[in-house]
């Protein structure tokens, strides 16, 4: 499990992989996004049978905002 100060937002352009975030277990794939605070702990695996290839945009909280 990882976490990351920042955002993030996910784009699966091939495959299949499982988040798991949290307690909870998803299954993300080709064509399908999300968007969500990497600061809870998560992880991906490769779960499909080809190789998994996915856009990831980070938006790291730095700084304070005042």
């Amino acid at each position: 499990m990882i976490s990351t100060n920042s955002f993030e937002f996910d784009y699966m352009i091939q495959g299949e992989v499982e988040y798991q975030i949290s307690e909870e277990t998803y299954i993300f794939k080709e064509g399908e996004s999300m968007f969500l605070d990497s600061r809870i702990e998560h992880r991906v695996a490769n779960t499909g049978n080809k190789e998994a290839i996915m856009l990831v945009v980070y938006f790291f909280i730095t700084g304070d905002a005042n």
